[in-house]
């Protein structure tokens, strides 16, 4: 899976996916100078609390999901903290649920 999150002309993508030589998985995260990092988890639980921890920081400054969310951050209320808020809690109910899907959760 993979959500990205744009600020102005900038895109930061995280991806989930399965490690190709193990038993794990992966967080990637791709910054917009296209600088890649990966952190391995066996525990698809604490990959699920990375993942939201990470999505969560990069809305509080200022990063917004653009697909398949952007209907939603645009209709949201231009007051900056309950726009924020209001992201986070969709962000947040759609990474579980699309992870827990995908990992069998």
């Amino acid at each position: 899976m993979i959500w990205f999150l744009t600020r102005g002309r900038q895109q930061v993508d995280l991806e989930v996916r399965r490690a190709p030589d193990a038993d794990a998985y992966e967080l990637v995260v791709t910054g917009p100078d296209g600088l890649e990092s990966v952190e391995r988890y066996e525990d698809p639980h604490r990959l699920v609390e990375r993942t939201l921890r990470v999505q969560s920081r990069l809305i509080r400054q200022g990063w917004e999901p653009t697909s398949p969310m952007a209907p939603y951050a645009s209709s949201t209320p231009a007051r900056p903290r309950g726009r924020v808020a209001l992201l986070w809690l969709a962000v947040r109910r759609s990474v579980r649920r699309r992870v827990a899907a995908v990992l069998g959760l």
